[in-house]
C-alpha cells in the first residue's frame, strides 16, 4: 500500500484549518491588571463569528448579567498571518464600574468555546456614574524603574465621560530614577490631622534592592495608641506610593502618599484597618530633615 498516497491529506488541511480558526487572544485587560471607568474587552480571533464575554464573578449590571456580545470583525493586520485574513479583532465597550470592586474574572467564548480568560482588580467610586466631580493631581509616572529608567512628571486629569483620569500635561524635565530615589532617602518629619486630633510623624525612607522605597523608625505620636511601627511594606509604585505599617500594638495602618513633582514634600492620607485605632483616619504632611 501506498501510504503517501492513501493518506487523507484532504482531513489533515480541513484539521489544519481548523487549529488556525480555533486561534485566538484577549488582550485586554490583561491578567492581573488594573481596570477602572469606562473601556473596552478586545482581542482578536481567527474564525468568530459569534464572540461573547462571560463575567464568571458577580456583576452589578442590569438583572446581574454575566454574558455579553461583542463585535466582531474589525481590521487587524497583524493577525493576517496567523488567520490568512485581517478582520479579526473584536471589542465590547464597558462601564468597569458596574464590576465589584476588588478581582474580577472573565473569559471569552468563539461559538460558545472558551479561547481565554483573565482575572483583574477594579477600583470604582463606589458608584456606576460619577457627575459633578473635577479634580487635577499631580503624579510621577516611572519608566523601566527596575533597570533605573527615567521618570517624568504629569498632571492628570478627572474626565467624566471615561469615568477616568487621563493625562492632560507632561513634564519637559527628564530625571533619572536613581537621583529621584538618592533625593528621597532620609529622615523625613511633619505632622497628621484627623477630625478631632492631631500629631506628629516622622520616619526613614531608603532605596532599596528592587528600587523600591523602603520605611523604618516610624513613629505617629498622638493617636492614643501605639506610636512606633515594627515594619513597613515596601513602596514598590511611585505612581501610588503606598505602605502598610504593622505597628507594636498589632495595629495596622496604610498610609497613601502624594508626593510633590520636585520630590521635597509629601503629603497623603492615613487610615487605621485594625486595632485599637482602627477607623481613625486623616491626613499627613512631611518635609525631609
Amino acid at each position: 500500500m501506498n501510504l503517501v498516497s492513501s493518506f487523507p491529506w484532504g482531513l489533515c488541511a480541513c484539521c489544519l484549518s481548523s487549529l488556525a480558526m480555533a486561534q485566538g487572544a484577549l488582550e485586554n485587560p490583561q491578567p492581573e491588571a488594573f481596570e477602572s471607568g469606562i473601556g473596552i474587552i478586545s482581542g482578536w480571533h481567527c474564525a468568530g463569528p459569534k464572540i461573547e464575554i462571560e463575567f464568571l464573578t458577580p456583576t452589578n449590571f442590569p438583572g446581574g448579567k454575566t454574558l455579553f456580545d461583542a463585535a466582531y470583525g474589525t481590521f487587524r493586520g497583524d493577525t493576517e498571518a496567523i488567520c490568512g485574513d485581517t478582520n479579526n479583532g473584536f471589542a465590547m465597550l464597558i462601564n468597569f464600574n458596574n464590576l465589584n470592586q476588588g478581582t474580577n474574572t472573565l473569559r471569552a467564548l468563539a461559538g460558545g468555546v472558551e479561547f481565554a480568560r483573565a482575572s483583574f482588580s477594579v477600583a470604582t467610586f463606589g458608584q456606576s456614574f460619577l457627575s459633578d466631580a473635577s479634580s487635577a493631581v499631580e503624579a510621577i509616572l516611572v519608566r523601566d524603574i527596575e533597570q533605573g529608567g527615567n521618570i517624568y512628571a504629569a498632571r492628570l486629569q478627572w474626565q467624566q465621560s471615561k469615568q477616568n483620569f487621563s493625562i492632560a500635561e507632561t513634564g519637559s524635565s527628564i530625571v533619572n530614577i536613581a537621583t529621584l530615589l538618592g533625593a528621597i532617602s532620609g529622615n523625613w518629619s511633619g505632622t497628621w490631622q484627623s477630625v478631632n486630633k492631631s500629631g506628629t510623624l516622622s520616619m526613614t525612607l531608603f532605596p532599596t534592592e528592587q528600587a523600591g522605597i523602603g520605611i523604618s523608625n516610624l513613629n505617629m505620636n498622638g493617636t492614643g495608641c501605639a506610636a512606633t511601627g515594627t515594619t513597613a511594606s515596601e513602596i514598590q509604585y511611585l505612581s501610588i506610593p503606598r505602605t502598610q505599617v504593622n505597628m507594636t500594638d498589632d495595629s495596622l495602618l496604610s498610609i497613601v502618599f502624594s508626593p510633590t513633582a520636585n520630590g521635597t514634600m509629601f503629603g497623603g492620607t492615613f487610615n487605621f484597618q485594625s486595632g485599637a485605632c482602627a477607623g481613625l483616619q486623616g491626613v499627613v504632611a512631611l518635609k525631609k530633615g
